[in-house]
């Protein structure tokens, strides 16, 4: 029996199904020599570059291109899936079915009672367990949710979610207090460096001080990343209109 993969025909309207084979295709023996030969790791960057791609897309509102780019990162998606599918591990299916179980967990009250309470899984194992124990109360859980904070993402989200994870379980700062005091004692430290020139623990210490910053950031409810994403835009303003009047002159 052939197991050669069919090019897709063209149609007037495509749909999941269609977007599946035309991945194989590319991926197939007689498909695009480098979609065959990408990794995981060949690509994981082109992920990161389509999440701030997505991220822009909604920053300026632009629907068109929000819709655009989303596809690129189920293109991304597909691709990690048709990768472990070569070699028998799981398929896009098998993610789309992990995501259905674990959505439905972590939401008993919701699904607690439907047809989704019956299926023969561990679905309703954890949907007899309440919500806020499911997710939060046992310590092994909020140690484990710590660890896997992602270390590629943008560094104020990472601080952010770790300093969230480590208050939940009675670690850090908790008062708005008491992260300006650490904020100006880590200030001030760097300050006396500079002084006595002890350029080798500058880059620790800045890395200190911007942690207490974020920490005052999360206490205040203001997300850094935001927040110095607006700033960064102030500024090139008036530098772009500092410049302007400085070439009229």
């Amino acid at each position: 029996m052939s197991t050669e993969v069919l090019k897709p025909k063209s149609k007037k309207k495509y749909n999941l199904d269609d977007f599946l084979d035309i991945v194989e295709c590319l991926k197939s023996p007689k498909g695009f020599l480098w979609d065959r030969l990408q990794t995981h790791a060949s690509i994981r960057l082109n992920m990161v570059e389509e999440a701030y791609e997505i991220i822009e897309a909604i920053d300026t509102l632009s629907i068109s291109k929000l819709k655009e780019e989303l596809g690129d990162m189920l293109l991304q998606i597909a691709f990690h899936c048709s990768i472990e599918n070569k070699k028998e591990n799981f398929c896009f299916n098998d993610v789309v079915d992990g995501i259905c179980r674990k959505t439905i967990a972590y939401h008993p009250h919701i699904f607690k009672g439907t047809i989704y309470e019956n299926e023969e899984n561990d679905t309703k194992e954890f949907l007899e367990e309440p919500f806020s124990r499911l997710r939060f109360s046992q310590k092994n859980s909020l140690i484990e949710k710590v660890e896997n904070i992602s270390k590629v993402l943008p560094e104020l989200i990472r601080a952010t979610k770790i300093q969230d994870g480590a208050a939940k379980g009675g670690y850090g700062v908790f008062s708005i207090e008491e992260g300006l005091e650490e904020a100006f004692k880590r200030l001030k430290y760097v300050e006396t460096l500079i002084d006595i020139g002890d350029s080798e623990n500058y880059y620790k210490e800045i890395g200190n001080l911007i942690f207490a910053i974020t920490n005052i950031a999360r206490l205040l409810s203001v997300d850094p990343e935001n927040a110095l994403y607006d700033s960064c835009e102030r500024f090139k303003r008036k530098f772009l209109l500092a410049i302007e009047k400085k070439n009229k002159v």
